[in-house]
């Protein structure tokens, strides 16, 4: 079996996605990242905080492009050891 790519996003790096405009999200070619609500809001509450999160880790290319974008160097690509 063939070894994937792993992409770690560093939450404590991220200033958060709507922040620096989901810059990582819409720059992903094959759409692996997305954001999501950090907590389920009260009800009535509105969703305050948001973080980036992978959501199909197993298509990644290691193209490098959420990294590039990302101002914060919250976000890295490694490829698999041989």
């Amino acid at each position: 079996m063939q070894s994937r790519n792993k992409i770690k996003i560093k939450q404590k790096l991220c200033r958060g996605p709507l922040e620096c405009g989901i810059r990582c999200v819409k720059s992903c070619p094959y759409n692996l990242l997305a954001y999501t609500q950090k907590r389920i809001p009260n009800l009535g509450e509105e969703p305050k905080e948001f973080k980036i999160i992978v959501a199909f880790p197993i298509l990644c290319n290691n193209c490098g492009r959420c990294v590039e974008v990302c101002p914060d160097k919250a976000i890295e690509v490694s490829a698999p050891k041989p």
